[in-house]
């Protein structure tokens, strides 16, 4: 499996180079990709999509080989290079020299059972006790709290309205919590006009107005994606049990579940610092600092974004990754149990696709990969080798 061949191959389409053959190659790849995912962007323009999809290739392209081989799918292109194509499912097909003649699909059973993939709705309980499921919430004006008002617009953001003449009151506001459940994801803009996408399970508390503070505090739990609207002179801070995040404004996920040995901060774009314990670092965009929780060490290295910020675009990408780790994001995803019948311990595996799939579809692509199965019963799932 030459790799590298088939980065030239796409090295060479970008370049005009391509022969009639191997243009029509490249093309109908990104084509049925296309409309293989074209649920997964219904509110945006075709050329967003297509750029999405070619990021896609390309990162798995350069993708160091792991300990565990992608499926094999042979496919019969007639004289043509060896490339790789990343379809709606995910999977890697290759050119088998060996076997042009014969065209061999290994497709997994499919599930009987199936399970419907999360939404998008969270809970916000305001400072005096009142929750609001949002999903069931209309748009317009929800709640007003110490004269800031709270609004549902309609494509079903939260944002914060606070009136001119409370920006210089110099009181503490009130605190509000937005959560969600497994299975479920939320939007919402901040008072002070930074936006968060806020992951399944998870949790942000923060006061209902940011006017009359020297920082903007806030508590996560679970994972988050922040853009912080840039104040010079009040630093956004996000705290959780392990660390704190200290930013200006800027752009980073930090990924910090309880069930997770490791508290992950990524940075995109500017500059944030991470403190832990005694010891901070500074990253620059790229980088991910990682917290062990047990040894409380905190390491900072260079990681593919686009895999971090799947689950904010929409779709799981595992890259050589433990099934351990892919197992819960799917539990927390679906809301499903996860029955072991084996260590799957230095295990991994590969694959992209929607997370608006229903989970048979997923375990498909996992199955497909040759190094685990799964039975669905009920809302388990049960690993099986």
């Amino acid at each position: 499996m030459k790799r590298h061949i088939a980065k030239d191959l796409i090295d060479k389409y970008n370049q005009g180079l391509c022969s009639p053959e191997e243009k029509a190659l490249v093309e109908a790849g990104f084509n049925q990709m296309l409309k293989d995912n074209s649920a997964i962007y219904p509110n945006q323009e075709i050329e967003e999509a297509d750029q999405r999809m070619r990021a896609q290739i390309t990162a798995h392209i350069h993708s160091a080989p792991g300990k565990s081989k992608p499926a094999r799918l042979w496919v019969n292109i007639a004289a043509a290079a060896s490339i790789i194509l990343v379809l709606g499912a995910g999977l890697f097909f290759y050119l088998d020299q060996e076997k042009k003649s014969a065209t061999q699909l290994t497709a997994a059973a499919p599930h009987t059972e199936d399970i419907k993939p999360g939404k998008n709705t969270a809970t916000l309980t305001l400072s005096d006790g009142r929750k609001v499921v949002l999903s069931e919430a209309t748009t317009g004006q929800l709640a007003e709290q110490a004269g800031v008002k709270i609004r549902k617009t309609k494509d079903g953001q939260i944002i914060y309205e606070t009136p001119a003449h409370l920006l210089e009151v110099n009181s503490q506001p009130v605190e509000n919590t937005l959560s969600t459940s497994k299975g479920e994801t939320y939007r919402i803009i901040l008072p002070d006009g930074t936006k968060v996408w806020l992951n399944a399970a998870s949790s942000l508390k923060y006061p209902a107005s940011f006017a009359s503070l020297k920082a903007r505090n806030v508590q996560l739990s679970g994972e988050a994606y922040f853009e912080v609207s840039k104040d010079k002179t009040r630093p956004f801070i996000v705290n959780n049990s392990d660390q704190k995040v200290e930013v200006l404004g800027t752009h980073f996920n930090i990924s910090s579940y309880a069930d997770e040995p490791y508290t992950k901060t990524t940075l995109l774009e500017g500059a944030v610092k991470v403190t832990a314990e005694n010891t901070y670092t500074t990253l620059s965009p790229g980088q991910q600092s990682s917290l062990n929780k047990k040894q409380r060490s905190l390491l900072v290295s260079t990681v593919d974004t686009e895999e971090v910020m799947a689950w904010k675009n929409g779709y799981f990408m595992f890259i050589n990754e433990d099934i351990g780790s892919v197992m819960k994001k799917l539990s927390r995803w679906y809301d499903v149990d996860i029955v072991y019948e084996w260590d799957v311990s230095g295990k991994a595996v590969w694959g992209t696709i929607s997370r608006f799939q229903k989970i048979s579809k997923v375990l498909n692509m996992l199955e497909m990969t040759g190094v685990v199965k799964f039975k669905i019963e009920g809302r388990r799932i049960i690993v099986k080798p």
